[in-house]
């Protein structure tokens, strides 16, 4: 009889075990989502899809750090040195879009004093795909997870 109630509960338990994995691709953008440090990554392939972000990952040298009072910083960290090479601030529209509004972007100056309006998937809680420019550019973000190294 215990045996039979322990199989129960197990039984019982085994969708509460899974009830948060896999469902992150229906997140919605908010404050909560979208917050935090964010690096590019590409492909290795370049036959890859842009949706294959668990395909071979390469590390882009971009951080988009986007904080919870809708500030945007745009940080690149290479060897040689970190630069900010851009800022702004960025509005939620939607629970899949979010427009940022670019004060400077010293890498590409036809980006500043500008909005670019942003549309994001979510792959996971740290992974999005990210496009832009009437879909022409597509781009893979994760977020930078806390911890040592």
């Amino acid at each position: 009889m215990i045996i039979m109630k322990k199989t129960i509960l197990f039984i019982l338990a085994i969708p509460l075990l899974f009830a948060g994995c896999g469902t992150s691709k229906n997140m919605q953008l908010n404050n909560n989502t979208l917050t935090g440090i964010w690096r590019t990554y590409h492909n290795i392939n370049p036959y890859d899809s842009i949706d294959n972000v668990y395909g071979r990952l390469e590390a882009g040298d971009l951080h988009k750090i986007l904080d919870a009072n809708g500030q945007l910083t745009l940080l690149l960290v290479q060897p040689r040195g970190s630069k900010i090479v851009g800022y702004g601030t960025y509005t939620i529209l939607s629970p899949t879009e979010y427009v940022e509004h670019v004060e400077q972007l010293y890498t590409n100056h036809d980006f500043s004093g500008k909005d670019n309006k942003i549309t994001v998937k979510f792959v996971d809680d740290n992974t999005i795909l990210v496009t832009y420019g009437a879909g022409t550019v597509n781009e893979i973000w994760k977020r930078v997870e806390r911890g040592i190294p």
